[in-house]
């Protein structure tokens, strides 16, 4: 819907809807907290309720669903003081997609996380987070190759490493091409052919691969634009993602060096782009299937400062459209 700006009565009533509305959050979170002492000391029961949910509802407004989330939100958090700060500050969604996650040994790491990630960043990073240092997925420690693609030349079949870490995909394909690889599945040297397969079709993006532009214009060339979303079929480019992707992303940061570079620009999700601004994700220098998460952002890096910068650019230009209510 096309936005218009608002004469100076429209802006006073706006004001004061969003002024209101703040509060009624505020007021809200500090009842969600309370909820479980309500609970405990049977303030419910002795004031005559049917329930604990119908106080709730009754006294707050709240719903049962929102009455259960609180509970046991709180329930989880109750030993970690800087989650619950952060819960009486963002509230309970703010910190609900940590609650399972978090112990009193990382409560600050993850308070951290919270406070700088929107709710479904931080539910992204939890996943990977999982994924990556809890279930023992990564191999942080295996010797990077160069990101540079392989050369058009084709390569003898070899046999790879043994005991390489492995990941399981699924696939949705005709029945006849899906019997047709299942076929080829069963090969000694399948592993081999695959990547033999792969090399050939990375070769041959690299030499379609458009010329990197310097250029003042933020906006991205149609062809370099073009070239970058084929490679992925306009999918987030981090590994195990399928969203549709959100922002194509510089690697190296257009406001460093106003480059549009197609080796350095991938297609990421609305989440993943966050987590890369966060200064999250490590190896970004290198082709996606090298990345990992991180715990901690390299603050040392010229990356983490300008991405700090543009988010407090952001931040200011919210707060003022927020104002003008337009």
């Amino acid at each position: 819907m096309k936005k218009s700006r608002l004469n100076p009565r429209e802006k006073i009533i706006h004001t004061q809807f969003t002024h209101y509305g703040r509060n009624a959050k505020e007021w809200l979170r500090k009842c969600a907290l309370l909820l479980p002492s309500i609970q405990k000391n049977d303030i419910w029961k002795k004031l005559g309720f049917q329930s604990l949910y119908h106080y709730a509802a009754a006294v707050a407004g709240m719903s049962r669903h929102q009455a259960e989330l609180a509970l046991w939100t709180v329930r989880k958090i109750q030993d970690k003081p800087a989650l619950l700060s952060l819960a009486q500050t963002k509230g309970i969604h703010a910190v609900r997609p940590i609650a399972n996650v978090a112990t009193r040994e990382t409560d600050e790491f993850w308070a951290e996380k919270a406070s700088a990630m929107s709710k479904s960043t931080l539910e992204c990073y939890v996943r990977e987070f999982r994924q990556e240092f809890q279930e023992g997925k990564s191999c942080p420690g295996t010797t990077l190759q160069s990101a540079k693609l392989p050369s058009s030349a084709p390569k003898p079949v070899e046999s790879l490493p043994k005991n390489q870490p492995s990941e399981s995909l699924t696939l949705t394909l005709p029945i006849p091409l899906a019997r047709r690889l299942d076929r080829l599945r069963k090969r000694a040297d399948f592993e081999a052919l695959i990547t033999q397969f792969l090399d050939t079709i990375e070769a041959q993006e690299e030499a379609s691969q458009p010329a990197a532009i310097e250029s003042n214009s933020r906006p991205i060339p149609p062809a370099i634009r073009t070239f970058a979303l084929n490679r992925t079929g306009s999918r987030c480019a981090f590994p195990n993602c399928n969203q549709r992707y959100h922002q194509l992303h510089h690697t190296q940061r257009y406001a460093l060096e106003k480059v549009h570079d197609p080796g350095r620009l991938v297609p990421l999700c609305r989440e993943h782009n966050e987590l890369a601004h966060l200064g999250l994700i490590e190896n970004e220098e290198y082709v996606p299937e090298r990345w990992h998460l991180r715990k901690k952002a390299d603050q040392r890096s010229a990356k983490w400062w300008i991405d700090q910068k543009v988010q407090e650019r952001r931040a200011a230009a919210i707060g003022t459209q927020t104002l003008n209510g337009s």
